[in-house]
């Protein structure tokens, strides 16, 4: 089975869970927290979830971002996107094309071996959505087997509810237990999806966001009222409003967030007082203009 999850950081979360048996000994301190605070445990305290590492595949698109009817997004990759997003820091987009077109080909060789594909999934957040829908859209045709975890929907971890607003946010121990929440998707849900998905590339808009639980196409200034109230007055590192909009916002990308500043700062509502004195993209100083 190909474990697909829309990040890299994810993805190492959950090649740990995938490495690891229930009880099994751990030989580094492994941190737990739970009741909002940390604690010790010498073995894995996550339901196993079969399978190896390998069988994990990461898919990091960006895909609420940019436009979608282009060479560059039906193929999968996004590169032209992702250097908007990271190119402040080189080669990190041309190495995250790279795993991009690794899995794309991993996923094209199951259309043929008709290898099921598992997808790990917030609903919360509008780039994981898109991946589904972009997945579907994919495997329209065929019959390989897909089914879907969504980790947005509330469950209990030691008789307590969590909720997961994004698969980056998973712990390693609950990947197991979210495993149960798996569903299989049916031809006629594929289809919908990927009609949909069909649908967002029509609209080509710049940017795509969750609104009462549906993805949907929004102007690039969807997220800027609330990035706005929550820019401090005085001098501020753009770290601070953007750390403040994540806690408000679910699913919505600090990149962009960042650029939004940006363009604030081109329009003139904003003045950069002193630029970053290392290469933290979320450093330098900003102020709102007299």
């Amino acid at each position: 089975m190909i474990e697909l999850i829309f990040g890299n950081s994810a993805a190492g979360s959950l090649s740990c869970a995938k490495s690891m048996k229930h009880g099994q000994e751990i030989k580094d301190t492994y941190l737990l927290l739970r009741d909002d605070s940390w604690s010790t445990t010498t073995h894995w305290p996550g339901l196993s979830l079969g399978g190896s590492p390998g069988d994990v595949a990461p898919l990091w698109q960006s895909l609420d971002i940019g436009e979608l009817d282009n060479n560059d997004t039906e193929s999968g990759v996004r590169l032209s996107v992702l250097k908007i997003l990271y190119g402040e820091t080189p080669g990190v987009a041309e190495e995250i094309a790279g795993l991009n077109r690794k899995t794309l080909d991993r996923l094209e060789k199951a259309r043929e071996t008709l290898e099921p594909v598992r997808i790990w999934l917030s609903e919360n957040d509008p780039a994981e959505v898109c991946g589904l829908l972009f997945i579907c859209h994919f495997f329209r045709e065929g019959s390989v087997p897909l089914s879907a975890v969504f980790v947005s929907r509330q469950t209990v971890f030691d008789g307590k509810a969590r909720q997961y607003l994004s698969t980056g946010n998973i712990f390693p121990e609950d990947f197991g237990s979210l495993a149960q929440l798996e569903e299989p998707l049916a031809p006629v849900q594929v289809k919908a999806c990927a009609a949909l998905w069909e649908q967002l590339v029509k609209e080509n808009a710049p940017l795509r966001a969750v609104v009462n639980g549906r993805v949907m196409s929004v102007r690039e200034n969807f997220y800027d009222a609330v990035l706005r109230a929550n820019i401090p007055d005085g001098d501020f590192m753009p770290a601070v409003p953007i750390g403040r909009t994540l806690i408000r916002v679910p699913g919505v990308s600090a990149q962009w967030l960042l650029m939004r500043l940006q363009a604030m700062a081109d329009d003139g509502e904003l003045v950069a007082v002193a630029p970053s004195e290392d290469e933290n993209p979320y450093g330098g100083i900003m102020r709102r203009k007299d």
